[in-house]
């Protein structure tokens, strides 16, 4: 919600065994997300299951899309902590 995104989709990863690892997908609200959102997601997964023969890739790398690869990670970090401190940290 802090970035006015529609989803968040977070890959993890298992030091378990590999079929521990996979993906955690939120929705608009934050929260991971409920049915029916999750069999849709199923769904599309199991009808993709082999790569795309043809991709057009001609637009990788423009600047058009440059929004959609920044990384915000130092950004939303240091949001976060400033949040995490003012609301939470009584010991200052």
């Amino acid at each position: 919600m802090e970035l006015g995104c529609g989803v968040g989709v977070m890959v993890t990863a298992s030091h378990n065994p590999k079929d521990d690892n996979g993906y955690k997908v939120y929705w608009e609200n934050g929260a991971q997300i409920i049915p029916p959102h999750d069999e849709g997601i199923a769904f599309c997964i199991t009808k993709n299951l082999e790569p795309w023969k043809e991709l057009d890739l001609s637009r990788v790398g423009e600047k058009v899309d440059a929004a959609l690869v920044e990384d915000p990670l130092n950004e939303l970090k240091n949001r976060y902590l400033k949040m995490s401190a003012e609301n939470y940290c009584f010991h200052k």
